[in-house]
């Protein structure tokens, strides 16, 4: 949670120099430019490794899917048997 409050905060700075530049027509420097290149990047970047990594939590691992389909062959196995002896 602290790194979100992080990039909240790097986003409203960023919002604010670019309100500062529009209501006040402040100069904008090479690096001032830059910055507000990289902020935007960044938060890009973090908003797509955090969906990333929120959807790779809510995907079923190989293991699950393993599981799932022995426990349907074991199920396909023993209804088989049922039916043998009835």
């Amino acid at each position: 949670m602290i790194l979100f409050d992080s990039v909240s905060n790097t986003v409203k700075r960023a919002i604010l120099i670019w309100l500062s530049i529009l209501i006040f027509h402040n100069p904008i420097t090479f690096l001032s430019g830059l910055g507000m290149v990289l902020v935007s990047v960044g938060v890009l970047l973090y908003n797509q490794a955090r969906h990333h990594s929120s959807a790779a939590e809510h995907t079923p691992t190989a293991s699950h899917s393993h599981t799932t389909i022995a426990t349907t062959a074991e199920l396909q196995s023993d209804s088989t048997d049922n039916s043998e002896k009835g």
